[in-house]
């Protein structure tokens, strides 16, 4: 593969990769709802599981909660 092929190519794996995380995090938060726990709670869990900073499980809470 040439240069601009592979940077292409990586591009599009992370992009994949960044949108699959998303996608198991919000099914973890739907899950986790289903089962009865709490905002603060869910936000603690998927900032361990999923080593995210507070702003971003709250982001996760926000967008799914408009959703």
């Amino acid at each position: 593969m040439c240069n601009l092929s592979l940077a292409i190519y990586n591009e599009g794996f992370d992009e994949g990769i960044c949108k699959g995380l998303s996608h198991g995090i919000t099914g973890a938060i739907v899950l986790l709802r289903k089962n009865g726990f709490d905002n603060p709670a869910i936000m603690e869990m998927i900032m361990d599981q999923y080593q995210l900073t507070l702003e971003e499980a709250q982001n996760y809470l926000l967008i799914l909660k408009a959703g």
